[in-house]
């Protein structure tokens, strides 16, 4: 507990999100969606703007601002299933074809999470240990 208070203290933890299990709300399908925003966005609305909007469209579980040639944002976001993904996407593409470009689509069952879990991650950052190689795929070094 006194761990915790203090990382709330310094503002390293900035709050508390549930882990969600997709599938008891009826979410199956989820859409890694990589998308850039035309120029004709940038030069009517800012950043913030931007930011703004996207933090507000439900079915979006994580939103990124990237900085790379193809790409402006990543979105992940939650379907019902792959007709409602569909349809969401080919709206995106008819709504707002002078705006956004669908780089990618990498779509995936809820079942294949893995891990939704910053922990490990934090435990790292306050030990100040580097990530080795090994790290994510274990090598056993008798063999």
């Amino acid at each position: 507990l006194k761990i915790r208070g203090k990382l709330e203290q310094l503002g390293i933890i900035k709050g508390y999100t549930p882990i969600i299990d997709f599938k008891k709300i009826g979410i199956h399908v989820l859409a890694l969606l990589i998308i850039r925003l035309k120029p004709e966005v940038w030069d009517k609305y800012s950043d913030d703007w931007v930011a703004e909007r996207i933090s507000k469209i439900p079915h979006i579980i994580s939103a990124y601002r990237v900085s790379d040639a193809r790409a402006s944002h990543i979105l992940l976001i939650g379907f019902r299933d792959t007709s409602q993904k569909e349809h969401y996407l080919s709206q995106i593409q008819i709504r707002y074809t002078n705006d956004i470009e669908i780089v990618e689509v990498y779509t995936f069952s809820v079942d294949k999470i893995i891990t939704q879990n910053p922990i490990g991650l934090l435990n790292e950052m306050l030990d100040k240990t580097d990530i080795s190689e090994y790290d994510l795929f274990p090598i056993d070094k008798k063999k």
